[in-house]
């Protein structure tokens, strides 16, 4: 996926920022994936948890 690896740095310990966005670049790849195949599992509860883990990481996606 796009930026997967943004803040990976080989030989080097990455710091806490760095494994938050790696997290949270991680995580809102897999829930854009879930989105899109949310018709099969009802749709708004997927979108609405999608929300809920950005708004935990202080991001605005929408």
């Amino acid at each position: 996926m796009a930026g997967q690896n943004l803040a990976y740095t080989p030989n080097k310990t990455p710091s806490h920022a760095q494994l938050i966005v790696l997290t949270a670049t991680s995580n809102h790849a897999s829930f854009n994936l879930a989105n899109a195949l949310s018709p099969w599992f009802g749709g708004s509860v997927i979108s609405d948890f999608d929300a809920a883990v950005d708004e935990s990481f202080g991001m605005v996606t929408r």
